[in-house]
């Protein structure tokens, strides 16, 4: 809704009127003084409005080839200033004269004509050195640097306009530094700028051009020609196989104790720079593992876990592959439960019982030396030493359930000091989840060490 004032009337009686835009506009002419030849001077126009309404500027315009003026256009909110700019930039030596005009919608101010005028002087010019940059043959990855040396040789400063690299330049192509335009270079003076070229492997090409705008009348647009060529990185392809098997890329299944065989074989160039050389790293390896590569390439998988190898192609050249290759290797245990027993001394021998839920020792549900493999799935590896342990029972994918662990001195075997002191370890996939120990004293002792759940793998002891 617009706003309306109050105006009281000789009578008493008061008369509604609209509120108006109020235009402070200084029309007084504007002059830019001397300048060189395209050398750009900048005037602001203050443009307020002191009304209770926004005021509208329009059909702006400016006559005169030496002058550029801002759009058509201003709204200018009620009570602020606003910045009409106006350029000056002779294209020739001599004295130019020009015209603002435009209108706006206060009644007072409904048109407006202010007078430009400057003086072109002297001319600038822009000399380049190299007139063309080579980067030779540029690795992807590698980044190779070229100097540019500006100078200013003309009579007057030089106006660099802008400076930036031509349509169609690869980003591959950038600056070494801050690089700030406009800028200003005084008569005599130069400035070296560093031009890279750092390819990757989506580099289309290795040319382009460097372009720059200024005050140079004779040449106000340069374009430096940027070439090369790109050594195209080897790409490398990891590959693992575990005893004669296929090699397979990506993930690799294997099993704790296993080791894998690496390949690099199916690596290759692109420019044909060959032969490859590999280079093998272990980038990962599971907590408790020592593994390491050795000098045939191949990796012993100490713990199960994930292993991670990288693979990296080296050229004839020298260049390496952009990004490694990686493999993961995910080596699962051998056996997913194992229950081991061991203790102090020769000659005590102890006997070592896996029992099913609820089962008696001794019985069909027992696994034990005896009964080395029951129908519920365990299997009784035996005594490392024949009749002296250690004594351990193993199961590769074992049942859902509850199983209980028991341990019996079974025989001093003339000991002369029959007291011995056991130590059992539990593993869960691999990792250890649990270590209990007990001091027996006297042949035929039953300890009762605890149970196993599975597939949680918890033990309580």
């Amino acid at each position: 809704m617009a706003c309306i004032g109050l105006i009281a009337l000789a009578c008493g009686r008061t008369r509604l009127t609209p509120a108006a835009p109020h235009a402070i506009i200084d029309g007084r002419a504007i002059d830019f003084g001397q300048t060189p030849v395209l050398f750009p001077v900048l005037h602001h126009l203050l443009v307020s409005d002191s009304g209770r309404v926004d005021l509208h500027l329009t059909a702006i315009s400016v006559q005169g080839e030496a002058f550029e003026g801002p759009p058509p256009t201003l709204v200018v909110a009620a009570g602020d200033t606003s910045r009409l700019p106006i350029t000056f930039r002779p294209p020739r030596k001599g004295t130019f004269t020009g015209t603002l005009s435009l209108a706006t919608d206060d009644a007072d101010v409904p048109e407006l004509a202010i007078a430009l005028t400057g003086v072109g002087t002297e001319t600038g010019a822009i000399s380049i050195s190299p007139p063309s940059l080579d980067f030779g043959r540029v690795g992807e990855g590698q980044t190779a640097t070229r100097e540019l040396t500006v100078a200013s040789t003309g009579a007057a400063d030089l106006y660099l306009g802008a400076l930036g690299f031509a349509d169609g330049t690869p980003a591959s192509f950038g600056y070494v530094g801050s690089v700030k335009a406009p800028a200003t270079l005084a008569s005599g003076s130069r400035v070296v700028l560093g031009v890279r070229f750092s390819p990757t492997p989506d580099t289309p090409g290795a040319s382009g051009a460097l372009a720059i705008d200024s005050s140079d009348s004779a040449r106000p647009h340069v374009e430096i020609p940027l070439s090369g060529s790109i050594n195209r990185a080897p790409i490398a392809v990891s590959r693992g196989s575990v005893g004669g098997g296929a090699p397979v890329t990506g993930v690799l299944d294997a099993l704790a104790g296993d080791t894998v065989q690496l390949d690099g074989s199916l690596s290759s160039d692109p420019d044909g720079d060959l032969p490859l050389v590999y280079f093998w790293s272990l980038a990962t390896r599971p907590d408790g593992s020592a593994a390491a590569l050795d000098a045939q390439s191949s990796l012993h998988l100490d713990v199960p876990g994930v292993y991670s190898v990288l693979l990296t192609a080296i050229d004839a050249t020298g260049l390496p592959s952009f990004a490694p290759s990686r493999l993961d290797i995910c080596a699962a245990a051998a056996q997913n439960l194992v229950v081991e027993v061991v203790w102090d001394q020769i000659p005590p021998d102890l006997d070592l019982h896996f029992l099913q839920g609820g089962a008696a020792l001794n019985s069909a549900g027992d696994c034990n030396w005896a009964n080395p493999d029951p129908a519920f799935g365990p299997h009784y590896d035996g005594d490392k030493l024949v009749g002296y342990g250690p004594e351990s029972v193993t199961w590769k994918t074992p049942v859902a359930g509850t199983y209980g662990m028991q341990v019996v001195y079974f025989s001093s075997n003339g000991a002369s000091n029959p007291a011995t002191k056991a130590q059992l370890r539990i593993y869960a996939q691999g990792v250890l989840a649990a270590d209990v120990s007990h001091a027996f004293t006297r042949v035929g002792e039953v300890w009762n060490a605890g149970a196993v759940t599975w597939p949680s793998g918890l033990v309580t002891p």
